[in-house]
């Protein structure tokens, strides 16, 4: 039998233990995740920030076999991040022209204050 209520692990308050309060985690007795959906977006985060220290710790520790990853990641992706390049540069030509526009002036600006 399910508990009528549940406390959070993060911020001790108690609440219903209801799919309103908690989100679903299947391995848990009570199926119910030990932290509430207020304290979750929190707990991901950390999760996150942990996760990314340790692979950057890793890496630094074994640069070599980062570097071959890395290498393989990229030219197993890359005919497809070429493909992905070209269809938005097709799909965006104003947007580049007027980039291209506002830096050209910007840089004809900047060579005229210098020359002055």
């Amino acid at each position: 039998m399910q508990p009528q209520t549940k406390i959070c692990e993060r911020c001790h308050v108690e609440k219903p233990a209801r799919e309103k309060f908690f989100d679903i985690n299947l391995r848990s007795p009570d199926r119910l995740k030990a932290y509430c959906r207020a304290c979750s977006p929190a707990v991901n985060a950390e999760r996150r920030k942990r996760k990314a220290e340790r692979s950057r710790e890793w890496a630094r520790a074994n640069r070599e076999k980062a570097r071959e990853s890395t290498k393989r990641s990229y030219e197993k992706r890359r005919r497809e991040r070429l493909a992905y390049l070209r269809r938005w540069r097709q799909e965006n030509k104003e947007h580049i022209q007027e980039y291209q526009r506002a830096y050209r002036q910007k840089k004809q600006a900047a060579e005229t204050e210098v020359a002055d």
